[in-house]
């Protein structure tokens, strides 16, 4: 994520709960009650030193901001005023429009990765939170952009596509399939099939599991030369591949959006 504000970038606000200060209003873009704040940052402490603490890196936050932020009594917000730049909010607005290219051009990886705030395990799953959400957002563009190619036999853009996809989410087999199936329907069957072994390979060496049979169906499909026409989902409901630090559960929308991918009609 990244933020410009008059120019600066946030990296120039030193103060760690200050930046995470600006962050969370600046992605929730509604006025915050301090009493909620200064739980939210500082739970772990009793309501008169949050207080305080609140107030100090307000105050760190005013000096950077200068009238970026509207500080009251009671509430704390971005100025209506401001002219702020925010990726997360361009990323939401760009797929709220459909404008799919925008948002994965918008997507540089995990919202917020590696920052991490000490003493409040309610930002981090604020953050853990708002990672998922854009994922969503992302994986969804993406698999629209895939599918919208193949229907139109366009499979070079298709392509790119499924790069971008297995560039941000590598253990997605999704993403593996469709590329699968673009190299298959371009008349590119050896590399369909080479790429089935590179996702059977890295699902075995990263995670100690097979693929799907959707997957091994629609490898056997491609050998035999017996693939027809594919049913594509357009807006699929996706439940997001865990990463490679996390290995429980593929999600059943995964399998069942694969069934949907490999059911082929006769010619």
């Amino acid at each position: 994520m990244e933020i410009g504000a008059s120019g600066r970038p946030l990296g120039n606000l030193t103060s760690h709960k200050a930046r995470a200060l600006l962050i969370y209003l600046l992605v929730e873009g509604m006025p915050q009650a301090r009493a909620s704040l200064a739980a939210f940052f500082w739970p772990e402490t009793s309501q008169q030193a949050a207080t305080t603490s609140l107030r100090v890196e307000l105050s760190k936050l005013k000096a950077y901001c200068g009238d970026l932020v509207d500080i009251g009594r009671e509430t704390v917000s971005v100025a209506k005023q401001a002219r702020v730049t925010v990726d997360a909010t361009e990323l939401q607005r760009a797929s709220a429009a459909g404008q799919y290219q925008l948002v994965v051009h918008l997507y540089r990886g995990p919202f917020l990765r590696g920052f991490d705030v000490a003493g409040s395990a309610e930002f981090d799953s604020w953050r853990g939170w708002q990672q998922e959400r854009f994922q969503r957002l992302v994986l969804e563009s993406l698999h629209s952009l895939t599918a919208d190619a193949l229907l139109r036999n366009r499979f070079d853009e298709a392509l790119t596509s499924t790069r971008r996809w297995l560039e941000n989410f590598a253990y997605d087999e999704r993403a593996h399939q469709y590329t699968m199936m673009s190299l298959a329907r371009s008349g590119r069957l050896a590399d369909a099939l080479a790429e089935y072994e590179s996702c059977r390979s890295l699902l075995h060496k990263e995670m100690g599991i097979k693929p799907t049979e959707s997957t091994r169906a629609l490898c056997e499909a491609i050998r035999k030369g017996e693939l027809g026409e594919v049913v594509l989902v357009r807006t699929p409901s996706f439940d997001l591949p865990q990463p490679p630090t996390s290995f429980g559960g593929r999600g059943g929308e995964l399998a069942e959006l694969a069934r949907q991918l490999t059911d082929t009609e006769p010619r």
